[in-house]
């Protein structure tokens, strides 16, 4: 369950930056991870995108990289706090420096060729499709709801609503879990569908939509 949870951090780190202790990792990595950071985190400023469709198209490139950039980590051997650790330390430096109009690590040609290099990888190489079932789904959607609100209520300063929604996230993250191991998926599968649900999640509550489960069903899972 430990092992989802950065995951979903990972993947909204635009809407939470947290400064956290560095993390060892090479050149080509972290500017991985702060171009990925940057193109979500200019995803969400309404007055440099055009269109949804704009917006939607830099979080996808934003999520590729970010999601190479984990599993680079994991080949060099960190473990899921410290790529979390990675991830928010580096998404801060680089919402800080976007913000004050001031170097965030990277030149745009950088990040422009980090994607044009993914593209050209091997259709084989790029990780696989996750299918999932309908019980995983509920629990992952919820799990993550409630993990995003989780954090938007710390951010306001209301610790216990955020210790509960927490406490309700890492119960039906940690029943999911279980569930994809009982199906036979590795660790590197079951982090990167994380991930994903994170970032779908994420977007649908600050668009203001409704998640795919009401909250009262959601709340029930946990009992």
């Amino acid at each position: 369950m430990r092992k989802l949870l950065p995951a979903l951090l990972l993947a909204s780190c635009a809407f939470y930056p947290v400064a956290t202790p560095a993390a060892e990792f090479d050149a080509e990595t972290e500017l991985l991870i702060r171009c990925g950071a940057g193109y979500m985190i200019v995803a969400e400023d309404d007055e440099l995108m055009d269109s949804e469709a704009d917006a939607e198209n830099l979080r996808s490139m934003g999520l590729m990289l970010l999601q190479q950039a984990d599993s680079m980590l994991i080949e060099q051997g960190l473990d899921g706090d410290a790529r979390e650790a990675a991830g928010e330390r580096l998404a801060t430096e680089v919402a800080t420096a976007l913000e004050a109009k001031t170097d965030p690590g990277f030149e745009t040609s950088q990040c422009t060729a980090l994607l044009e290099a993914a593209a050209a990888e091997p259709a084989e190489s790029k990780a696989p499709e996750v299918g999932t079932s309908e019980e995983i789904d509920k629990l992952m959607t919820c799990g993550a709801g409630f993990y995003v609100t989780a954090e938007a209520s710390k951010e306001e300063g209301d610790e216990d609503t955020a210790r509960n929604l927490g406490a309700l996230a890492e119960t039906l993250i940690g029943r999911a879990d279980q569930l994809m191991i009982d199906a036979g998926m590795g660790e590197e599968a079951r982090f990167e569908l994380s991930k994903q649900y994170g970032q779908q999640v994420g977007e649908t509550i600050y668009a203001g939509e409704e998640l795919a489960y009401d909250w009262e069903t959601c709340a029930n899972l946990a009992y």
